[in-house]
């Protein structure tokens, strides 16, 4: 694969003015490439909205919104400075879901501690009323209600990963969460990883369908219309001399360079110019 760096101006006037003086601010405060900016905000408004709505096409076609970007460029271009503005919101929501997860299963414990003493209880009286040859329809009618009682174990949520296998990020999908966004400025991880290593499951979930996996050690789980963003950054070497090389015919068969939009902005190191008042 040859990709030729992005000597045009970003396109910003095809965004909306909201988006566009959000990545001209961020660009300006940053000094990050252009490209980068504007890849790093398209990430955000993917993982907002991909859970929401769908898109109609001509031909009667629909499908998700979310996006898988690519971006070429070496250490250093400030990529996790960028995701910190526009991401910020997400992050911020994933440690508070965690913050609520750890208190509910704080009260699931107890509660399955309550609900465990209780079966044994009703099974000890059930016990004794069978030896006793007493009627113990009644008992066994509690009972009943009771093991149709037990305590549901709470789900976590989390929406971004950064470095993670497919089953690792898919282990938190429920049906109340199905939105995840794979997110990483260290893409030789990313792809010299198991993540990259089953594309065939990164372009289903691209397209949005139902899946299925199969699991080795538990039970497979289908997942309905699940919801994927990725957000990549790999030096070029890497990609393409490595990624590339060792799964050159896969990438060409099974559309994967298709589904990503992808930047190989020039670089702005040695370009930065402190500005403003303080220039400590």
């Amino acid at each position: 694969m040859s990709v030729l760096a992005l000597e045009k101006p970003y396109p910003t006037y095809a965004l909306p003015p909201l988006v566009r003086n959000a990545i001209i601010e961020t660009q300006k405060n940053t000094q990050a490439p252009l490209a980068l900016v504007a890849t790093s905000a398209l990430t955000a408004m993917s993982v907002s909205s991909q859970n929401q709505a769908d898109v109609c096409r001509p031909g009667n076609l629909c499908g998700p919104v979310n996006l898988y970007s690519l971006i070429l460029a070496d250490s250093g271009e400030r990529k996790t400075t960028v995701d910190k503005v526009f991401m910020k919101a997400f992050y911020l929501r994933d440690e508070a879901l965690a913050e609520e997860y750890a208190k509910l299963v704080e009260n699931y414990s107890t509660e399955k501690e309550i609900w465990e003493q209780k079966q044994k209880a009703l099974e000890s009286k059930l016990h004794k009323e069978i030896r006793a040859g007493k009627d113990c329809k009644a008992t066994e009618s509690e009972l009943k209600r009771h093991l149709n009682k037990c305590p549901v174990p709470p789900q976590i949520h989390r929406t971004i990963f950064n470095e993670t296998t497919i089953e690792g990020m898919l282990k938190y999908y429920s049906d109340s969460n199905r939105s995840f966004a794979l997110v990483s400025s260290e893409g030789g991880i990313i792809f010299d990883g198991r993540a990259m290593s089953k594309l065939g499951i990164l372009n289903s979930l691209w397209d949005g369908g139902s899946l299925f996996i199969d699991r080795k050690s538990s039970p497979g789980i289908i997942l309905k219309d699940p919801r994927l963003t990725v957000s990549v950054m790999i030096q070029p070497d890497v990609y393409q001399k490595g990624f590339c090389t060792r799964k050159k015919e896969l990438v060409k068969t099974s559309g994967h360079h298709a589904r990503f939009l992808m930047c190989q902005p020039t670089s702005t190191q040695g370009t930065r110019i402190i500005t403003g008042d303080n220039y400590s």
